[in-house]
């Protein structure tokens, strides 16, 4: 059933590829604003997300380095407000913290790598 996650922004690691790119996908089907989020181009499944009528932009990202992760929350917040729910794929994961639910900054990262 479509439309679950309407008005939520959604970030998605590892979308340009594989399990990311399907969760990317699939949440925009469910009416999200997808950032996808990948150190490879996301281009192709933005495209395809908007090409259907979703909401999505690209960004490089790479958890291991914080001004990555800090420009992509950046991303996120200006095309679309604040993320309402992280979606990781199977290799990393970022958890935005301290700000979710307010109109203000993001003041904090949690960086988790899992592979």
């Amino acid at each position: 059933m479509a439309g679950q996650l309407v008005d939520k922004v959604v970030i998605v690691t590892g979308a340009a590829r594989g399990l990311g790119r399907e969760c990317a996908r699939r949440l925009a089907v469910e009416q999200a604003a997808v950032v996808a989020a990948d150190i490879r181009d996301c281009s192709e499944v933005v495209a395809e997300i908007t090409a259907a009528g979703g909401r999505a932009v690209g960004t490089n990202l790479d958890v291991t380095d914080m001004r990555s992760c800090i420009s992509m929350a950046q991303t996120a917040v200006e095309s679309f407000g604040l993320p309402g729910v992280n979606y990781p794929d199977l290799s990393a994961s970022i958890i935005l913290s301290g700000a979710i639910g307010r109109k203000s900054p993001v003041k904090s990262f949690w960086i988790c790598p899992v592979s």
